[in-house]
Order: C-alpha cells, then structure tokens, then sequence
C-alpha cells in the first residue's frame, strides 16, 4: 500500500474523531490508518475501536503509556506502507493532502516530502518561498535558526528510511518531534517540498508543547545539544552558524524561563531553574557569541547571566 498513518492518542477524546474524519474525508484509498492507543485512561480506545469497526483500514494499536515518541515508533512498526505520515489526535488534514503529497512522490521520487501548516488560531508556516527540490545547507540553515523544521508530522517519510534511523524512544517532552525527524533529514539529504498548508495544528493550551513544566528547561538543552553535535559532525560550526544556534538557545531558554515566572511557579522551583540553566554549557557558551536578539530578551539575558532572577521575575509577571 502506498501509506500508513500513525495517529498517536493520549486523552484524546475531545479530538480523536475530528482528526480520524479529516483522515477518511482525503479521498484516497490506498492507505492505512493507525490509531495508537497510548495508555489512555479516557474513551480514547473506545473510540478508536469504534472507528476501527466502521473501516478495514484502520488499525489500533493498544499500548501502556510510552509519550509521542513511542507511540508513534510502535505505529512505524506495524506499517505497512510503502511512506509514513504522522498526524497527532489533537490536528486535522486539509481535504487533498494524501493526493498533493502522492503527487509529488510520483512526480519526484523523494525520500522525504514535506508539505506546510497552519496554525489553529494562527498563522500559515511557509519555512521555504517555493515547491521544489529542498538542498542540506537549506535546510540547516532553519534547523538553526527557527522551529520550522522540527515537526515530524508535515513530513512523509520513505518507511524503509523511517525505520532504518535510531531513535530514543525514551525521550519525551519539548523537540522530540526534532529528536525524530533530525536522522531523517539526515539520511535523506535532501527532499521535495510543497508550499501548501496542508496540515491544520490545534494549539492546544494545555498540551506538553503549549504548557509550563519544572523540566522544560532540560528538554530544550538536550534538543539543542543534539543540534549542536549534528553541526560539529558535518563540519557546519562556523562561526555564523554557531551565533545562529546560540540566538535560537537562548531566545528559547528565555522564554522558558519566562513563561514559568508568568505562570506562577513557586519560588523554589524558580530558584532551581534558574540556577540549573546558568549551569548549562550551551547558556554558558551563549554569553560569547553576538546574539541577535531584541532588546528585551538581551536586557533578560543580563539578568539571567547576572544572578537578578528577582527583576527577571517581575518583568516576566507584567509582559
């Protein structure tokens, strides 16, 4: 068959039925779809045998909790399908995807097309001005320096590549969608993109990428230093890549930090992040490099850096 589609599902009753109608409504037929239960403790499995039941093509797979990341790996197991695309319960595709995408496979004969999104409420995410043919030092260059990159779920992915990169499956939280698809893009070189905005992404507020959690600050430094290692592998550490690198670090940690003082996190909890992210060798190494970064977040940076967690705090509260 030409595709899988791997839904990973934690508590997604509220969603799971809009995501699986957006899925049936493509119009295209030579396709699978994987409902991964991922320990749900709501009607999320009921659901999904239900749809399971109205379809031959949909599969669901039941395991105990794993994340994203495992869920989605179990789905990649049990495909069947010549490419594999993920769709997360909370989102829903545009009517054409699978036939655009199916499309520009033929015409290409990519390893890799991926297509754009938009955000729900938000803006449409164009990272390139154009359909075509997306080249490495392209493509690192917003690895580096945006988001843009890191999802898995605007990508479909040859299945033989998919499974032929390592992945931890233990990782959860921020950038695990990057932690996925970097070995990926790495192992393609380069792949084909549709200028389209396709996928529809839910921010949803209280999911684990919109929400504050005490760790955050540990995901995003593990995702970065595996960005960081890629760069020194193949020799793309130059000194305007690594400024890059540090701008994104730091504008993320930052925010980080920020959104944990806004969101009312006791004063222990702040006292350790803060003192846990002055720790880290990629903030440290930070200081070093000439960030392009507004005036507000370096007036936060000399506060973090200078130990004025107490101002940082108060102006984070009133933004």
């Amino acid at each position: 068959m030409r595709f899988s589609v791997i839904v990973p599902a934690y508590n997604a009753q509220m969603f799971i039925d809009d995501c699986v109608k957006s899925v049936l409504a493509q119009n295209y037929f030579d396709m699978e779809l994987i409902l991964v239960n991922d320990g749900s403790t709501d009607s999320t499995p009921e659901k999904a045998e239900a749809w399971a039941k109205k379809d031959a093509r949909i599969r669901c797979l039941n395991i105990e909790n794993s994340g994203a990341t495992g869920a989605r790996l179990a789905g990649l197991n049990a495909a069947k399908g010549e490419f594999v695309l993920y769709l997360d319960a909370d989102d829903v595709w545009d009517d054409g995807l699978l036939n655009a995408v199916d499309e520009a496979l033929t015409a290409s004969r990519a390893d890799v097309v991926m297509f754009t999104f938009r955000r729900v409420p938000g803006n449409e995410v164009h990272p390139f001005e154009k359909d075509g043919w997306i080249e490495r030092d392209e493509w690192t260059r917003k690895l580096i320096t945006t988001s843009d990159m890191n999802m898995v779920w605007d990508k479909a992915v040859r299945r033989e590549l998919a499974l032929s990169c390592p992945v931890d499956a233990s990782h959860r939280g921020v950038a695990e969608d990057l932690l996925m698809i970097l070995p990926v893009l790495d192992k393609a070189d380069r792949f084909y993109y549709i200028d389209k905005p396709l996928y529809r992404y839910r921010a949803v507020m209280d999911s684990r990428s919109n929400s504050f959690r005490a760790n955050r600050h540990f995901e995003i430094d593990a995702a970065r230093t595996q960005v960081l290692d890629y760069l020194v592998e193949k020799d793309l550490n130059s000194d305007e890549n690594l400024a890059a690198f540090y701008t994104l670090y730091a504008d993320r940690m930052l925010n980080c930090l920020a959104r944990a003082a806004k969101a009312g996190a006791d004063k222990k909890t702040m006292k350790a992040m803060f003192r846990e992210v002055r720790s880290f060798p990629l903030f440290q190494m930070a200081r070093f490099y000439p960030l392009n970064l507004s005036k507000n977040k370096r007036a936060q940076m000399m506060l973090v850096t200078w130990r004025l967690d107490g101002i940082f705090m108060k102006l984070a509260k009133r933004a």
